[in-house]
Parts: C-alpha cells; structure tokens; sequence
C-alpha cells in the first residue's frame, strides 16, 4: 500500500531545468517562431515561473503570439 508520494518541484530530485530549457527549441520551431536573440536571458529568466507570470515573461520575448499558446507546445 502506498503511504506517502513525494513530488520534485523544485528540481532537488531531478535536474528539471535542464530538460524545460530543452524544450523550448523544438516548440518555438514548430509554431514557426525564431528563438530569441538572447537564449540564456531568456532561458533563465523564466525559469522556476508558472501561470501568469510565466505567460509575462514569454510576452515580452514573443509578442506576436499568445504565450498560452507556446507553454501549451512546450507542454
């Protein structure tokens, strides 16, 4: 019987950041979108972010599309 679950959301238990920061290549190509100039600020500026002010971050690089749409590829 289980008795507890332990959840990593802070990457402690797995190098979580590494894998997002992968992610966003192969997202940004499919919505046809040129990967910003400065990768690095942009990688990690939003990491550790999440619903609105993730969405903020990614308007600022993008603001030609939704930036739903792109977590949601990137998902």
């Amino acid at each position: 019987m289980i008795q507890a679950v332990i959840f990593d959301m802070d990457g402690l238990m797995f190098d979580t950041e590494r894998l997002w920061d992968t992610l966003w290549e192969p997202a940004c190509q499919a919505l046809s979108l040129a990967m910003p100039a400065n990768l690095e600020e942009f990688l990690a500026g939003g990491r550790g972010l999440a619903g609105t002010k993730l969405n903020e971050h990614i308007q600022k690089y993008f603001p030609q599309i939704d930036p739903q749409v792109i977590v949601e590829k990137v998902w």
